[in-house]
């Protein structure tokens, strides 16, 4: 199972030493700051409005 990552980086120093290695685009793939439509797309429920 692959563990997709999505969303908005506020800290990108903390995120390049921290987490950037962590990520192998193949089991954990960060997809960046998404849209309502992939938002959609990734979680199999439904999104409430104040996430959107």
């Amino acid at each position: 199972m692959k563990l997709r990552i999505a969303g908005f980086i506020p800290n990108m120093e903390y995120y390049e030493k921290e987490i950037k290695h962590l990520i192998d685009n193949e089991q954990i793939i960060y997809e960046g700051h998404v849209d309502h439509e992939f938002k959609r797309e990734l979680l199999p429920i439904p999104v409430p409005s104040y996430i959107r």
